[in-house]
């Protein structure tokens, strides 16, 4: 036989119709029976929100007090559908409710392979669905059982239990922790404060800038003496070479005068002899025999003592030679500068010297500021960390007391109800389903008695098959 055309398929119908018709009404009959004999099923619904919290606050360190939220809807809404759907909750749902009250089947049927609460975990997973509202925050949940009571009850229990989780996967008891570190900071405050009054007493210093300005004033006043003293010191230097220098171009001694002449001369220098003389008792009851002013004068006294002998040992009428006036004033004169010169010599090392005392003071002092500037930091240091921590001890008692108050950012908006109404059916899906597989069959089932019959349905099957024309045709009628 070839390829049947809608004729031939027509042909076999109509043979046919008598095996076609049964088939496929048993077949239909046999699914509207099963859909009748399925029983309702009901589903409970409920409507959670996710609120944005305390839960999704973050603070990544213990020392950083600006928290910070998360506020990606996806990311808080996630956690949520995992907790909804996990087995340790609907575990607790069953256990709570019971297995024989919701699956009793279960019960009755159990076998080797599947414990009863293994089945109902399942079976509770299958009529179980959670879902997102439209990437919003909230969650619909529903429940699908046969008893409308049993359906909103679990719906209700499971929605209670979320909550619960919740506040116990978001908690982080922190309060004990926080309060030891904030115990610790106080006592390290209270350290860091006694080290810094013992710095205090130590040293004495009230006030690091004013104690500092002080030496500086003190340093810049000798710093300033001692560069006149250089001054001077350079001074004297020249005018001691420019003394010795002129003391070389001037001779010792001079030719002197007739004896008369002597004589006049012995006469006056015994009168600035006894002038001298006054002058000394005069200035010796006002200075100390030390003094540079005295010292000179009786240098002053000798020369002119000495120049008086020596005149008086060569008394006579003939011309003499002795000692030039000039070189001798030279002489006193550069006795004198020298004599200044060492004093400010001395002076200079021991200006010198109290320079370097101030210096010293001055860094000892810089140091001693550093180490002060350290100390007062660690207590600042640490007064800032003893209030962030007692901050967060106080928070963290907060949150806590919120956790056992069961106080979450999650709630339900609408809870379970008991469905009136059967969810949607499948009954007429079961039927329509029913009638396409018996009229399908029971073609399926002519068409292979068709081909199974090796005969010739319509006479023109002959012509085609033969090649032979047709004289007649003889119908068979039973």
């Amino acid at each position: 036989m070839g390829i049947l055309s809608l004729r031939d398929i027509l042909t076999v119908l109509f043979k046919y119709k008598h095996i076609i018709l049964p088939v496929s009404f048993l077949i239909t009959l046999a699914s509207i029976v099963l859909a009748f004999s399925m029983k309702p099923v009901f589903e409970a619904e409920t409507s959670l929100l996710v609120k944005i919290g305390r839960e999704h606050l973050f603070t990544p360190d213990a020392n950083d007090s600006t928290p910070r939220m998360t506020i990606d809807v996806q990311t808080i809404v996630d956690p949520e559908l995992t907790i909804l759907a996990s087995q340790d909750l609907r575990q607790r749902v069953l256990e709570t409710i019971g297995i024989n009250r919701m699956y009793p089947d279960f019960l009755e049927n159990a076998s080797e392979d599947m414990s009863p609460m293994q089945a109902a975990q399942s079976r509770f997973k299958e009529n179980l669905h959670v879902n997102q509202e439209s990437e919003s925050n909230v969650i619909r949940v529903t429940f699908q059982h046969e008893n409308p009571r049993m359906a909103a009850k679990v719906v209700n229990t499971l929605a209670n239990f979320w909550k619960e989780k919740h506040l116990k996967i978001f908690s982080t008891p922190q309060a004990p922790f926080l309060q030891e570190q904030a115990e610790s900071y106080r006592a390290r405050l209270e350290h860091t404060e006694t080290r810094l009054q013992q710095f205090n007493q130590e040293h004495g210093i009230s006030s690091f800038p004013k104690q500092k300005e002080l030496l500086l004033v003190q340093r810049q006043e000798l710093d300033t003496t001692l560069k006149a003293v250089q001054n001077e010191i350079q001074g004297l230097t020249t005018k001691i070479s420019y003394l010795a220098q002129q003391m070389k171009t001037i001779r010792k001694e001079i030719p002197l005068s007739t004896v008369n002449e002597e004589r006049n001369l012995i006469d006056d220098t015994k009168r600035e002899l006894l002038v001298l003389k006054r002058k000394e008792q005069e200035l010796s009851g006002k200075y100390q025999d030390k003094a540079r002013i005295l010292v000179a004068l009786r240098k002053e006294i000798s020369l002119v003592q000495s120049f008086l002998d020596q005149q008086v040992d060569k008394l006579g009428d003939t011309v003499t030679t002795g000692r030039n006036p000039v070189y001798q004033q030279l002489e006193l004169e550069l006795l004198s500068a020298k004599s200044q010169h060492a004093a400010l010599q001395t002076r200079y090392k021991v200006t010198t010297k109290q320079l370097q005392g101030l210096n010293d003071q001055v860094s000892h002092l810089s140091q001693l500021q550093q180490k002060f500037d350290m100390l007062s930091r660690e207590v600042t240091k640490d007064q800032e960390n003893l209030r962030r921590y007692v901050e967060k001890v106080e928070a963290a008692k907060i949150t806590e007391e919120m956790d056992r108050q069961q106080i979450a950012n999650v709630s339900v908006i609408q809870a379970a109800t008991v469905p009136i109404k059967p969810a949607k059916s499948n009954k007429n899906i079961i039927v329509i389903l029913g009638l396409i597989l018996g009229v399908g069959v029971g073609l399926a089932l002519a068409l292979v008695l068709e081909h199974l019959q090796m005969s010739y349905t319509r006479p023109e099957q002959v012509t085609l098959e033969l090649g032979l024309p047709i004289l007649a045709s003889i119908t068979n009628k039973r």
